[in-house]
């Protein structure tokens, strides 16, 4: 293999690397090496990551020192841009949304993490999505990390990172083919309503037991009756 030559790229064990000059490191640069081995069969890419490091890092050298994540390429990269940049939509997201995020994004970090975004297709994120739905049995779930990836690929693409505007597009074309979420079919009953009341009585809670009746009688969400 024909090695490429780009700012700040190296190789050990014929393996592609870019890294951080040794003034940078002095000045107490963050990033000081990114693994490049899943382009080295892409050249253009490769270069093209490699110019990017770079004029991440001579901006960081001339005052631009905020802190600067090492994002690598992967998802595991994205998920940590999208989770930790002071400017992350990730940041406006309220109770139990966040919640949920949160244990997605872990979920998520765990099983794909490691994949590199410039190297997926649409074939792979059918197979994420069977595995995530159970093979349909969960869709929620599945369309939940869906969502959650687009959100932080548009992050992604907000901070020009690499790989992510095309990445977009294909979760976008490839979501609108996943099989959508069936309409509820069980509803709560009134006598339903009734027991859960009773049961917050005994248990010391008449807050929720209005609460509960509040929501069945006004047809509201819980969000809607106790807030966040």
């Amino acid at each position: 293999m024909e090695r490429q030559t780009a700012p700040g790229l190296n190789y050990t064990g014929g393996y592609p690397y870019w890294r951080a000059s040794k003034q940078a490191l002095k000045e107490g640069y963050p990033v000081k090496s990114v693994s490049l081995s899943a382009l080295k069969n892409r050249p253009d890419a490769l270069v093209e990551r490699c110019i990017r490091l770079q004029r991440e890092m001579e901006e960081w050298l001339t005052g631009d020192r905020k802190p600067t994540l090492p994002f690598d390429g992967t998802f595991k990269g994205l998920f940590d841009l999208y989770e930790t940049h002071e400017e992350s939509t990730y940041r406006t997201l309220k109770g139990s949304s966040r919640q949920s995020y949160d244990s997605y994004l872990r979920l998520m970090r765990h099983e794909i993490g490691a994949v590199v975004i410039d190297t997926t297709d649409g074939v792979t994120l059918g197979r994420w999505f069977r595995a995530w739905s159970s093979n349909g049995k969960h869709l929620a779930k599945a369309h939940l990390c869906f969502k959650i990836i687009k959100a932080a690929l548009v992050f992604g693409v907000t901070c020009r990172k690499s790989g992510c505007s095309q990445m977009l597009e294909i979760v976008r074309e490839k979501v609108r083919t996943f099989p959508g979420l069936q309409p509820r079919e069980a509803y709560i009953t009134f006598p339903a309503v009734i027991e859960l009341r009773k049961a917050a009585h005994q248990l010391g809670h008449p807050h929720a037991a209005l609460a509960y009746a509040l929501q069945f009688e006004a047809n509201q969400r819980q969000r809607d009756i106790v807030g966040e």
